[in-house]
């Protein structure tokens, strides 16, 4: 498996198979902004509050939690491979059922669809690449899968908004999600390798147990999944509120807010792109810790402000630090524990989901109890708090495997 795409003359293998999970992956991503976009017109069709309709996003992201906890079991049960094609295969099913979707309660079900996809292909794609790419193109690999969800912004915003504007928005996930979902099953049978390392070992009710065992006893593997949940939250502050704070507070309009979301994901792509260098350069943890500092300050500070023209240049700096620092954790927790790195990623994975689930409780209570300012004070201090996590209680495992092989015998 390894020397198949390992360097040295058979770059093309390699290529296909990042193309192949970045496809996948995109194709979990096709219905990021569905809800945020056309939250108004799905309450209308199914006769629903905004509050109820806006539940679907919660129930999504605690039903992928449970599947991500799930997925450290599963993945080494089953073929890595195996189970990207099932998450792709959700994503299909996902987009035909929120098109035919008769009720609400059918639309909770269907779109969970698309959380448990994301939670299964991300893990197992960087599972993969753990294991198959070398040490030294590790870092960049990350970078560029990661990069495809905050990419994937520019091509799926305007596409929503031309067939929610000319069909209406049940044909967003019919004709977009559905045609992507097949794309991605066919690069993810023939661009993927089947071959999955936890497979040769005998697998029974210890191996589970073994696996967890190994990433719950290592302090910097815990360090990591708790860190990523604070990171986590303060990103999603901006990503969840600062176009709705611009709107209220600065009388921002709706189109307006829309090119200000494709700017910061244009901004988080780069930075997501540029974790690769840098971590390479100055590693994993040392950026980890300072981008998470630095997002954190900016998102508390971005809610401050007085003036429109003073808020967004702190948005842009809080989204391109977090996009590094997304990148730089996911390459440090990639590292943590080699020998359960499958279910280290999928603990991660459900973390993160964690993290995201909660900022809405948190934040809407702090907006609707106190303000904007103690809703930023409270997320962004969260950034700091990861970044305190990280620096006191992380090893970049990288780093250590690097100066094992130089030391002489």
């Amino acid at each position: 498996m390894v020397n198949e795409f390992s360097a040295g003359g058979r770059q093309s293998p390699r290529r296909l198979f990042v193309f192949s999970l970045a496809i996948a992956y995109f194709a979990t991503a096709t219905l990021d902004t569905f809800l945020s976009l056309l939250l108004v017109d799905i309450a209308s069709t199914f006769q629903a509050t905004l509050g109820a309709t806006s539940q679907i996003r919660t129930f999504s992201s605690f039903t992928a939690v449970l599947v991500a906890l799930s997925m450290g079991i599963l993945s080494v049960r089953f073929k890595h491979k195996s189970l990207i094609i099932v998450g792709v295969l959700c994503m299909l099913f996902s987009g035909l059922g929120c098109f035919f979707a008769p009720s609400l309660n059918w639309m909770y079900l269907f779109y969970s669809l698309q959380g448990i996809a994301s939670v299964i292909v991300f893990p197992m794609a960087l599972t993969l690449i753990g294991d198959i790419i070398p040490l030294e193109k590790r870092a960049n690999t990350v970078s560029i899968l990661l990069a495809v969800a905050p990419l994937s912004i520019f091509i799926v915003i305007p596409l929503t908004g031309a067939i929610a504007g000319s069909l209406g928005w049940r044909y967003v996930p019919l004709l977009f999600a559905v045609p992507v979902s097949v794309v991605g099953l066919f690069f993810a049978h023939f661009g993927v390798p089947s071959i999955s390392p936890e497979r040769t070992v005998a697998i029974n009710k210890e191996t589970y147990l073994r696996r967890f065992k190994q990433v719950l006893s290592n302090t910097s593997a815990k360090a990591c999944l708790v860190g990523n949940i604070f990171r986590t939250s303060t990103y999603v502050a901006i990503e969840l509120f600062a176009i709705s704070f611009y709107i209220q507070r600065f009388l921002v309009t709706i189109d307006l807010g829309v090119g200000i979301m494709m700017g910061g994901s244009l901004l988080f792509t780069l930075g997501t792109l540029a974790a690769g260098h840098l971590s390479n350069q100055f590693g994993r943890r040392r950026v980890t810790v300072l981008t998470s500092f630095m997002a954190g300050v900016f998102v508390m500070s971005l809610f401050q402000m007085p003036t429109f023209g003073i808020a967004l240049p702190f948005d842009y700096l809080a989204i391109f630090f977090s996009g590094i620092a997304f990148s730089a954790a996911t390459s440090l927790t990639l590292e943590q524990v080699p020998k359960a790195r499958s279910t280290m990623m999928s603990l991660n994975t459900a973390v993160i989901a964690l993290g995201m689930a909660l900022v809405p409780i948190i934040g809407g209570a702090l907006l609707d109890l106190f303000s904007y300012e103690a809703m930023g004070l409270t997320l962004g201090a969260m950034g700091i708090v990861a970044a305190f996590v990280f620096y006191f209680l992380s090893k970049d495992q990288a780093e250590t495997q690097s100066a094992n092989k130089i030391q002489p015998i």
